[in-house]
């Protein structure tokens, strides 16, 4: 199975949006993947969740979800990473939420240790390897509390 996505740049006017100069392809994607259930750009790089994967990425736990990053430098993007929880778990859809700034990246996986949910931090993103930062989770530790479902960073 192939998914694509494209990407659209605002020019600066109101409802004025140009496509963006490439597409991103994913000829690795499986049935159920869900790629592009969340996407996020920061600088010269994309990152696209595909919460539903399970398959080799995240050593085939169902559900687990990776998140693909892509070099957007005007030459044909290709998978640069596909970065995964440092615990994958069944059903945790890590890559359900993205948010991107600077050199960070955050990822939600709402569904993670019986749907308490989770948020990782990554760092480097002018490395060419992005690194594990930080697992975060929710205070209360509330079975059903979906913490990552939703996520945002400035900085």
């Amino acid at each position: 199975m192939c998914s694509a996505l494209s990407l659209e740049q605002r020019t600066g006017m109101a409802d004025s949006v140009e496509p963006y100069a490439e597409q991103l392809n994913f000829t690795s994607a499986h049935h159920g993947d869900n790629i592009g259930a969340a996407a996020a750009v920061a600088g010269q790089w994309a990152y696209v969740g595909a919460p539903g994967d399970g398959h080799s990425a995240v050593g085939n736990v169902v559900g687990a979800g990776s998140v693909h990053r892509l070099r957007l430098d005007g030459t044909p993007s290709i998978n640069a990473q596909t970065l995964v929880a440092p615990d994958p778990t069944a059903n945790a859809a890590f890559g359900s939420a993205l948010a991107a700034s600077g050199n960070y990246l955050l990822v939600g996986a709402p569904g993670a240790s019986f749907e308490r949910g989770s948020a990782y931090l990554y760092v480097g993103a002018d490395a060419e390897v992005m690194g594990f930062g930080r697992q975060l989770n929710d205070p209360s530790g509330q079975v059903g509390a979906h913490f990552g479902s939703a996520v945002a960073i400035l900085g």
